[in-house]
């Protein structure tokens, strides 16, 4: 029993360290947020490939497409998590954000 609670915690290093693996390009003028934005995306887009049922992982790579300016991404992935969980606080204001965000780029 406490070797599985400890593999939870070991397990997430892994997935991490695999997500890390494949740096995502960096681009001149590109801010060190942008390029954490862009390794977080791409270790989420694995857990969310391996978990697709996790609400939590979708909203936070839904999170990460929204501050990379890539309203498509964040929309497909806060739809996916509010239709795993329909009462997910966070999704739904990230779903009026992005909103407020495209009718603002209109």
């Amino acid at each position: 029993m406490h070797l599985a609670s400890c593999w939870q915690d070991a397990a997430a290093a892994l997935a991490f360290e695999d997500g890390l693996a494949e740096a995502p390009p960096e681009h001149p003028g590109q801010s060190t947020f942008q390029t954490l934005l862009k390794q977080a995306a791409l270790t989420l887009d694995g857990v969310v490939r391996d978990f697709p049922q996790r609400a939590d992982a979708h909203y936070h790579l839904a999170v990460c497409h929204h501050f990379l300016n890539d309203p498509t991404g964040a929309n497909l992935h806060n739809d996916q998590a509010l239709a795993i969980n329909p009462r997910y606080e966070a999704a739904l204001r990230l779903a009026e954000q992005i909103e407020d965000h495209l009718a603002y780029a209109a």
